[in-house]
């Protein structure tokens, strides 16, 4: 069980007594311990939020705009304790702090008090350094594309066949037509020596 006494504001001297996980402060009439929005123009519409860890009451700034102070200082976060201050925003409303069972402590606290409170924010990021990061691994290259085996010498054609081929045909063109032509003149040499022969017999 948490208690607030509300020491400066415009509802000075309300005592608020909380015994849950959660409270938020701010001006929103939601909030569990509401501000005057009128008023109490330092606190933001949702300035803080207390949380109930490990045993611990802990004080968390909520993004606020004119910042939280405790006892004078400026936190973001911190365990509360008997007595402390709170002001929400320089010049804001300002809550004190009582936890009854603790306004008395033992002059010899044992050792497990004495030692400082375990700061969840800190747990968090000792955890997230202790998780072990995961080893990178190089990207997997596309593999080179195979190239077909050459053929054996025997399968390879040889590179000039073809013009030689073309090379050759050319050359025989005017062959063959030379003969033709030596064909054709023999016929009309013959043609024409029977047609003088039938003249000369007439």
């Amino acid at each position: 069980m948490i208690r607030f006494r509300q020491t400066f504001g415009a509802h000075a001297g309300r005592v608020l007594e909380f015994d849950r996980q959660y409270v938020r402060f701010g001006r929103l009439p939601e909030c569990e311990v509401a501000f005057d929005p009128n008023v109490d123009l330092d606190a933001s519409g949702k300035h803080a939020e207390m949380r109930f860890d490990a045993g611990r009451y802990w004080l968390v700034d909520a993004g606020s705009r004119n910042g939280l102070w405790v006892n004078g200082k400026r936190v973001t976060h911190k365990v509360l304790e008997h007595g402390d201050e709170i002001e929400f925003g320089l010049g804001g409303p300002r809550l004190r702090v009582e936890i009854p069972g603790l306004d008395a402590p033992s002059a010899n606290p044992p050792a497990s008090a004495a030692t400082s409170p375990v700061d969840p924010f800190a747990r968090t990021l000792v955890a997230m350094e202790a998780i072990p990061a995961e080893p990178r691994t190089a990207p997997a290259s596309s593999p080179m594309p195979k190239s077909s085996p050459a053929p054996p010498p025997s399968l390879r054609p040889p590179p000039s066949a073809e013009p030689v081929a073309h090379t050759s045909q050319r050359r025989t063109r005017p062959a063959t037509w030379l003969v033709l032509f030596g064909i054709l003149a023999l016929l009309l040499g013959c043609v024409l020596a029977v047609i003088a022969a039938w003249l000369l017999e007439n």
